[in-house]
């Protein structure tokens, strides 16, 4: 499986967080899974929303092209800024579980958001640059 075909696909996706899942609770139990399902769902959750949110930005823009420069920017630091807040209080929740559950959210946390680079870097259009 290339990894194009390995970022692309849902299920290898959800099979990912469910092994994370599973190693956090054999290593650290009840509180460990917790904290990693709090992340993959936390997290998952976000770039959810930041994309129903960039996809009806991008429909605005198509609709009318002269507001592109003004406009873009804004939302991007507006939706930066709504996101932040969810993850951080996500984070303070896991925080009070005690014990290993902060670990393993920010290990789940990681992992998503390596996910996210690899999926964005495999369906660029430009190859990425290499070393010379």
């Amino acid at each position: 499986m290339t990894p194009n075909r390995i970022f692309r696909s849902p299920v290898v996706a959800l099979v990912t967080a469910c092994v994370l899942v599973a190693l956090c609770t054999w290593q650290q139990g009840r509180l460990g899974a917790i904290g990693a399902v709090a992340g993959v769902l936390g997290v998952s959750l976000n770039f959810f929303l930041m994309w129903l949110g960039v996809s009806a930005f991008g429909n605005l823009f198509k609709r009318n092209p002269e507001t592109r420069p003004r406009l873009a920017g804004t939302f991007l630091a507006l939706a930066i800024l709504v996101k932040l807040p969810i993850l951080v209080g996500i984070g303070l929740w896991v925080q009070t579980l005690g014990g290993s559950a902060m670990s393993c959210f920010l290990i789940a946390l990681g992992v998503v958001y390596f996910w996210a680079i690899g999926w964005a870097v495999t369906n660029s259009d430009e190859p990425v640059a290499a070393s010379k």
